[in-house]
C-alpha cells in the first residue's frame, strides 16, 4: 500500500473537502438528478404503505422540536430523526435503486442524511447535490475495497457501507474541515451495522434509516470536536479486519488508488433504477419470465414445472418457496415468478397479505425452483438469470436475461423514469403537488435554497 491508501478515512476525508460543484461534469449532476428524482419518488409512494405507521409513530412519540422536514408530515424533526424517518421511508418498499458492485442502495441513505442537514443549515440546492454525488462516491468506492467479502459475511452493505456516504454527505453540507471530516468518517465504523438475517422484515429498511441517521450523528459530533482513530478501517479489530476479512491481503485497497471521483460511480457504472417494487436479486427472474409470457402466452395451468437458475450468491435471500406475508413475497423468487404467470406484472399492489395466502398463487408457486446456476456462479454476472418452463405436454422453453431492465446496459429513460416518480408520488400527493416536485428536482442545482424542495415533501 502506498502512503495515500494507508488510511483511509483521511483519503476519503481529503476527496470530500476537496470537491467542488463547479468541477461535477454535467453527466454527474444529471445523474443525481435521476436518482433523487426516484428515491423520492418511492420515499414518498411508502406513505401509502400501512407499514409506514410504525416509522412515523416511533418519530411522534419521540420528537422533540427541530426545522427538518419529514416526508408527508407536517411537524419538523432533528437532523437525525428526520433523517432515520426519511431513509426508512425510501427504502420501506424495496423499490430504491441499486449500485451492483456495491451490492445494495446508496442513494436513499446518503440522500436522507444530505437533506436533513441541508434543511438544518438551509443549504442551496447546489451544496445538496455535490453533498448527496460525494457521499455516494464514498459509499460505492469502499464497496470496491471490501466486496465480495463484506456481502458474502451475511453483512447488507447498504447500511454498514452507507453509513460513511452519510456521513460524508453531512460533514460536506456542515463545511467540516478535513480533521473534522476524518474523524466523522471514522466515527462511523463504529456505527456501522445491518445483517442480511433481517431480509424480508421492517428492519431492513431501517438499516437504511439507521445509517443517514448515524451519518448525521458522526458529523454533527466532529462539529463539536468528537475524535475517533483516524486508521480505524486498517487498525487489528477495525472495520476492514472485522467486516471483511481479517487477513490484510484481501483488502482490494489499490482498486480506489486515484480512483476517487475518477469516474464518478453514480455514472460509471451508473445506478439501476428498479422497474419493479421488490428485492433486486429478482428482477432478471422477472423479466425473463415476462419475456417468455409475451413471447408465448401460456396459461398458468399449462406450466408443469419451473426452474430459476441464478447466481449461488443471491440464492440465500431470494429462495424462498413459502411466504407468509407480501413483504416476504419481495424477497421471494417463487412469489415473483407465480405474479409474473399469475397477473401478468409485478406492481406494488402485488405485495400484500392477502396474494401471498392466495390459494392459486400458493399452488403456482409449488411448481417453481429456485437454485444456483453453475455457469452463471462461475462468472462475476451476479444479475444474469436462467429460467426454464417446462409445460404438461413435454415442451421446454429458456430463457436468459444478461441486461435486466433499468440496469446501466438497460437503462430507464427520463420519460421513463419520470413516469415511474409520478405513479409512486400520486399515490399521496396531488397532481399539482408531483407536477411541483418534478420541477423542483430537475432544476434542483439552480434552486437559492433546499428548502424549496423540502416545503413539497412536507404536508
Amino acid at each position: 500500500m502506498n502512503s495515500q491508501t494507508e488510511n483511509l478515512s483521511r483519503t476519503f476525508a481529503r476527496f470530500v473537502c476537496a470537491s467542488r460543484y463547479e468541477q461535477l461534469p454535467t453527466t454527474v449532476v444529471h445523474a443525481a438528478r435521476r436518482a433523487i428524482l426516484d428515491t423520492l419518488g418511492v420515499a414518498v409512494s411508502a406513505l401509502h404503505d400501512q407499514a409506514c405507521s410504525v416509522i412515523l409513530d416511533y418519530a411522534r412519540g419521540i420528537s422533540v422540536g427541530g426545522r427538518c422536514t419529514v416526508i408527508g408530515q407536517q411537524a419538523r424533526a432533528t437532523p437525525e430523526l428526520a433523517a432515520l424517518v426519511n431513509g426508512t421511508l425510501a427504502h420501506l418498499l424495496d423499490y430504491d435503486d441499486t449500485h451492483n458492485p456495491m451490492g445494495g442502495h446508496p442513494s436513499a441513505p446518503v440522500l436522507a442524511a444530505a437533506l436533513a442537514v441541508a434543511d438544518h443549515v438551509g443549504a442551496s440546492g447546489q451544496d445538496l447535490v455535490l453533498a448527496f454525488v460525494i457521499g455516494f462516491e464514498v459509499t460505492t468506492k469502499l464497496s470496491r475495497v471490501t466486496n465480495p467479502l463484506l456481502y458474502s459475511r451475511g453483512w447488507h452493505p447498504t447500511s454498514v457501507l452507507a453509513v460513511f456516504g452519510a456521513a460524508a454527505a453531512a460533514a460536506k453540507i456542515l463545511r467540516l474541515d478535513e480533521e473534522q471530516t476524518t474523524h466523522a468518517l471514522a466515527t462511523a465504523a463504529s456505527m456501522a451495522g445491518g445483517m442480511k438475517a433481517n431480509f424480508a422484515t421492517l428492519t431492513k429498511p431501517l438499516h437504511v434509516g439507521r445509517a443517514a441517521q448515524a451519518g448525521v450523528q458522526c458529523a454533527m459530533l466532529a462539529a463539536c470536536g468528537h475524535t475517533a482513530n483516524p486508521a480505524v478501517f486498517e487498525a487489528p479489530m477495525g472495520y476492514l479486519d472485522l467486516y471483511c476479512s481479517p487477513r490484510a491481503e484481501d483488502w482490494k485497497l489499490s482498486v480506489i488508488e486515484g480512483r476517487i471521483g475518477e469516474p464518478w460511480e453514480i455514472v460509471s457504472p451508473g445506478v439501476t433504477v428498479k422497474p419493479y417494487p421488490c428485492g433486486g436479486s429478482t428482477h432478471s427472474t422477472i423479466d425473463a419470465h415476462l419475456e417468455l409470457r409475451a413471447l408465448h402466452g401460456f396459461a398458468p395451468a399449462d406450466i408443469a414445472r419451473i426452474r430459476n437458475g441464478i447466481h449461488a450468491r443471491r440464492l440465500p435471500h431470494t429462495s424462498r418457496p413459502l411466504v407468509a406475508s407480501g413483504l416476504e413475497g419481495k424477497f421471494s423468487n417463487q412469489y415473483v415468478t407465480a405474479l409474473c404467470w399469475l397477473k401478468g406484472s409485478v406492481l406494488l399492489e402485488h405485495f400484500n397479505d392477502a396474494t401471498a395466502n392466495d390459494p392459486g398463487l400458493i399452488e403456482m408457486m409449488s411448481r417453481i425452483e429456485t437454485y444456483a446456476e453453475p455457469q452463471i456462479s462461475a462468472s462475476m454476472e451476479e444479475t444474469h438469470a436462467l429460467v426454464e418452463v417446462t409445460l404438461r405436454d413435454g415442451a421446454v422453453y429458456q430463457r436468459r436475461t444478461t441486461k435486466r431492465r433499468g440496469s446501466p446496459a438497460n437503462p430507464l429513460s427520463d420519460s421513463e423514469l419520470e413516469a415511474k416518480f409520478q405513479s409512486c408520488a400520486s399515490l399521496a400527493f396531488s397532481p399539482d403537488r408531483v407536477e411541483r416536485l418534478l420541477r423542483c428536482i430537475w432544476g434542483l442545482d439552480t434552486l437559492a435554497s433546499a428548502a424549496e424542495l423540502t416545503a413539497e415533501l412536507s404536508c
